[in-house]
């Protein structure tokens, strides 16, 4: 895979935009794990102004049975650059499901607050309003499993004076 993305950088750089484009949308076919490999393909992305191809790459990455973390850590960021915050809260959810960590909770949560900022329509303030309210019951609820000595602090005040 880091062959591939060097050559796609090459051919970028050297002009030829839509060739290196199609090298590095073969990994969206034969997707890889190699963390160093989807931070070139990034790099390659931003230089060439596609951003959702960089994107679709990393969710290929992220539905292999070996992916980590940090890849799917990556994968939310991503989506949130390039406004697909539908999907970047599905991710957060994964995120939960897989490793249990409170902050994709959080996270989940904020994915729906950009949701409900940037897709300005009635319809989904009246949609989203609903899933904000259980997003902040089940962080509530998950924090309230935590021990007093737990370091991770509740973050539930500043999504609930959101939905207000």
């Amino acid at each position: 895979p880091i062959l591939v993305v060097l050559r796609a950088l090459a051919l970028l750089r050297s002009g030829q935009r839509d060739e290196a484009l199609a090298a590095v949308a073969v990994l969206e076919k034969q997707p890889s794990v190699d963390m160093d490999a989807l931070s070139m393909v990034m790099l390659l992305c931003r230089e060439a102004d596609d951003m959702a191809l960089g994107a679709r790459v990393y969710e290929a990455a992220f539905a292999l049975p070996a992916s980590s973390e940090q890849l799917g850590t990556e994968l939310y960021f991503v989506l949130g650059r390039v406004r697909e915050f539908a999907r970047q809260q599905r991710v957060a959810m994964q995120l939960y499901k897989r490793f249990h960590d409170v902050k994709f909770l959080y996270w989940s949560a904020l994915s729906l607050m950009a949701q409900d900022t940037f897709e300005d329509t009635p319809e989904s303030h009246k949609a989203l309003k609903p899933l904000l309210n259980l997003s902040c019951k089940l962080i509530e609820r998950t924090f309230a499993k935590l021990d007093d000595n737990s370091s991770q602090t509740l973050p539930v005040p500043y999504v609930r004076v959101y939905v207000q």
